[in-house]
């Protein structure tokens, strides 16, 4: 063997010598206590919160730089803001020579992540102490398995949460501490899964399975696009939009959801075997703020329902308008806000007292519900909301106040061919407690009302009448 090679084994073999000697020593040292406290106080001024490690702690060489710990806890501002069964990182040998720490690649598993918001208004991501760090990290590879995340309001009844969450993130890069949290300092691109999700607002609770989603998160912008789940016993599609670069926080949503089952929504209002059939929900809603009342106020945009053939069960409408001229008892808005309208009646039908339908008896036939509602500043107004059935068209005009929960200026007609009003009922106050005006009939008919259910294309009021109903659902 030549005298260079003679050398440059010795050389190799000594720094193979060293690293062993160096593993072998290092994995000694980290079963210290002094170590472990080490670690817990170096990551907990670094973060600005409480960081604990309750399992086992390893450390290690190949084939790169690399510490695993289990039984991690993270407190912050007097709640535990996360706890992991096991924290895989991987560290960049480079930056140990220059006693620094870059973390290249980072893994969560069985992550348990509460984010809640304090009786201060201040939420427990926000650092409690400023950080020891001061500057920016990445880019990394992040990867969570199994994660349950949830989300707590600072009032009572608002939560979002998720079960059996995976994600991959990919070129993570946070800018350097300087006041805002995390959200708004931090970019990157990924995907997202989770087993199922629930939501709850008000009382008022969504569960979905099978999240997916795409996201992308930079200059304090986090959009989630083509999310997918599955509500309502369909799939439902949109995008999301967070906007956190002012204050209050901005959101956009569009969604999809076709052909969903019409009997689940009244299963989640707990009102079983009203009706069943399957419709169409569509819209673009925006909104700001964190509290439900921000919310509500700020909440704008559209919404659309569309069904056709619903079955309607232990009510019959057709029977109860053709007994309308002879009784004058009938509550046209007997059938609650769902009818007219739509998606963001759901809101209002909580407080409303369906068991009268349920007592009447009978089936009714809806060949074609359509609701398009407009929605400013939590206001959602009646576009076009009308509904047929083999005899008759009912068509609904007003708003609902959803800040407020009240009913404004809601009127519920029965309407001719023409779009003129055969019999109507105007309803105000409260979701919970609505008040009914006494129904009227107008006698604008060329014919009995009797005549209507046989009439019903041709039949229409005398010249000049005012066209209470224009909208796309036409006399079956």
């Amino acid at each position: 063997m030549s005298k260079p090679l003679k050398i440059l084994s010795i050389v190799v073999g000594s720094v193979v010598a060293v690293l062993i000697l160096g593993s072998i020593a290092l994995s000694l040292y980290v079963r210290t206590d002094d170590f472990r406290s080490r670690v817990e106080a170096g990551t907990t001024r670094a973060m600005g919160m409480q960081f604990s490690i309750e399992g086992a702690l390893n450390v290690g060489l190949f084939p790169a730089p690399h510490i695993t710990m289990q039984g991690v806890h993270v407190h912050n501002r007097g709640t535990e803001l996360a706890s992991v069964d096991e924290v895989h990182l991987r560290m960049s040998l480079l930056s140990l020579f220059r006693k620094r720490v870059d973390i290249t690649v980072l893994h969560l598993d069985r992550p348990h992540i509460l984010v809640e918001r304090g009786s201060d208004g201040i939420f427990n991501v926000k650092r409690s102490t400023p950080p020891y760090v001061r500057r920016p990290h990445g880019p990394m590879e992040i990867t969570v398995t199994d994660a349950d995340i949830r989300f707590q309001g600072g009032e009572p009844g608002l939560m979002a949460e998720g079960h059996g969450c995976d994600a991959q993130m990919h070129d993570v890069r946070t800018e350097a501490p300087d006041g805002r949290n995390i959200l708004q300092r931090i970019s990157f691109t990924g995907d997202m899964t989770c087993h199922d999700a629930e939501a709850d607002a008000a009382g008022r609770q969504v569960v979905a399975t099978g999240v997916k989603a795409g996201a992308t998160a930079g200059g304090a912008i986090l959009v989630l696009q083509s999310f997918s789940l599955k509500l309502l016993g369909t799939q439902a599609t949109g995008n999301l939009h967070m906007d956190l670069t002012h204050e209050p926080d901005h959101y956009a949503v569009s969604y999809s959801v076709p052909g969903f089952d019409v009997a689940k929504i009244f299963q989640a209002l707990k009102l079983k075997d009203i009706a069943e059939g399957h419709a169409d929900l569509r819209g673009e809603l925006s909104f700001a703020g964190s509290e439900h009342k921000e919310l509500t106020q700020s909440l704008s945009g559209h919404a659309f329902l569309y069904a056709k053939e619903i079955e309607l069960h232990g009510y019959d409408l057709d029977g109860e308008l053709s007994r309308f001229e002879s009784s004058q008892h009938f509550d046209l808005l007997d059938l609650g806000a769902v009818f007219y309208a739509g998606p963001l009646g759901l809101v209002a039908t909580k407080g409303y007292d369906f068991a009268s339908i349920k007592r009447k008896g009978g089936t009714s036939h809806i060949h074609v519900l359509v609701a398009r509602v407009k929605v400013e500043k939590g206001v959602a107004t009646a576009e076009d909301v009308a509904m047929s059935t083999d005899r008759y068209r009912m068509a609904a005009q007003g708003a609902v106040d959803l800040p407020k929960q009240e009913f404004d200026d809601v009127t519920a007609a029965v309407v001719d061919a023409q779009g003129c009003v055969i019999a109507e009922q105007k309803i105000s106050g409260t979701f919970k407690k609505p008040k009914l005006q006494k129904q009227s009939m107008l006698k604008v008919l060329t014919g009995p009302f009797r005549t209507l259910g046989r009439k019903a294309k041709s039949l229409v009021s005398k010249p000049g009448c005012k066209v209470f109903y224009s909208g796309s659902v036409i006399p079956y």
